[in-house]
């Protein structure tokens, strides 16, 4: 991949702040409640990026009331720009076409740690689901990078 789209969410958190570009991506004031499994089906990005800036910079409070300051190199964890896919396809499922989509990066922060996700359009060769036509493709978030503090 060549371009991507980048978002950044903070959950179990009292306060939290994303930078990433030049710009907060992230800027919350507030306590923020748990990461569930429908907010990981979500995840998506709404800030689209021709280029891949080398750095974001987290400045958070856990739920512990710990401050954490932290600067995540994306271009190091992203340096091959191949697409993560999950653990469980199968790679002979995969329509080898090239890939002409723009990834989500999506840079998650729950209470004492970042998760940096990866979630791209994989076309398939046949329908995911039987009887369905239009199931022929995954768009499943990826884990690329985690750190706990």
């Amino acid at each position: 991949f060549y371009d991507h789209g980048f978002d950044a969410r903070c959950y179990e958190t009292l306060k939290c702040r994303v930078l990433y570009g030049n710009r907060y991506i992230v800027n919350d004031g507030g306590p923020r409640g748990p990461f569930t499994e429908r907010d990981r089906a979500s995840l998506g990005s709404h800030w689209a990026r021709l280029d891949l800036p080398s750095l974001a910079r987290v400045i958070w409070t856990s739920k512990d009331g710990e401050n954490h300051d932290e600067t995540i190199d994306l271009s190091h964890i992203f340096e091959s720009h191949l697409i993560l896919y999950p653990d469980d396809l199968d790679v002979r499922d995969v329509d080898l076409v090239p890939y002409s989509g723009t990834p989500d990066i999506i840079l998650v922060v729950e209470d004492r740690s970042i998760h940096i996700y990866m979630k791209a359009w994989i076309s398939l060769l046949k329908p995911r689901y039987p009887g369905r036509e239009h199931s022929n493709f995954r768009h499943d978030p990826v884990v690329a990078y985690s750190k706990k503090f």
